[in-house]
C-alpha cells in the first residue's frame, strides 16, 4: 500500500475537493439560503456569508476528498458498495 498519492491522484483529490466545495456553496447559497436565514432568525442570530466560512468549507472538502481517497486505497470499491 502506498502512502502518498502521485501527481495524477493528487490532482484528482484537489478536483474532488473543489467539486465538493462548489456543490456545498451552491446548495447553501442558492437552494437553501432562505431556510438558513429563517432558522438563524428563530435563534435570534444573523446568518452571514463570510469568507472564513468559505475557507473552512474548502479545507473540510479537501480533507474529505483525501479521506475518500485513502479509504478507497485500503478497501476495494466493490466491497465498499456491498
Amino acid at each position: 500500500m502506498k502512502n502518498t498519492p502521485n501527481k495524477n491522484e493528487a490532482l484528482a483529490i484537489v478536483l474532488t475537493g473543489v467539486w465538493i466545495t462548489a456543490s456545498e456553496f451552491a446548495r447553501n447559497e442558492f437552494l437553501f439560503k432562505h431556510y438558513w436565514v429563517e432558522h438563524y432568525e428563530e435563534l435570534a442570530l444573523t446568518f452571514e456569508t463570510l469568507s472564513l466560512n468559505g475557507i473552512v468549507r474548502t479545507v473540510w472538502s479537501l480533507l474529505f476528498a483525501y479521506i475518500i481517497y485513502t479509504l478507497l486505497q485500503q478497501y476495494a470499491l466493490s466491497k465498499a458498495l456491498v
